[in-house]
C-alpha cells in the first residue's frame, strides 16, 4: 500500500511536537537566564529593578529565539 506523499510544507505530526517543544523549553531557558542575570545583578550593584529588567530580557530573548525556531521550522 502506497502512502500518499507530502507536500514540500507538510511535516510529520511527531516533528511539529518535537518542534513546539523545543520553542518552549527555549523559551523558558531565556527567561529562567534573564531572572538569574537580574538576580546577579541586583547582588552586585543594589536596586530594586533589576531581576524585572532581566526577566524582561529574557522575555525579549525568548521571543526572538522563538521566532528564529519558528522561521526554520516553517522554512520562510
Amino acid at each position: 500500500m502506497k502512502t500518499p506523499k507530502k507536500s514540500s510544507g507538510e511535516h510529520s505530526p511527531l516533528k511539529t511536537v518535537l518542534w513546539v517543544n523545543a520553542i518552549g523549553i527555549d523559551f523558558a531557558g531565556c527567561v529562567v537566564a534573564g531572572y538569574f542575570l537580574g538576580d546577579f545583578l541586583q547582588s552586585r550593584f543594589g536596586g530594586v529593578f533589576w531581576i524585572l529588567g532581566g526577566l524582561a530580557l529574557g522575555i525579549a530573548a525568548g521571543v526572538w529565539s522563538a521566532a528564529i525556531l519558528i522561521k526554520r521550522f516553517t522554512g520562510a
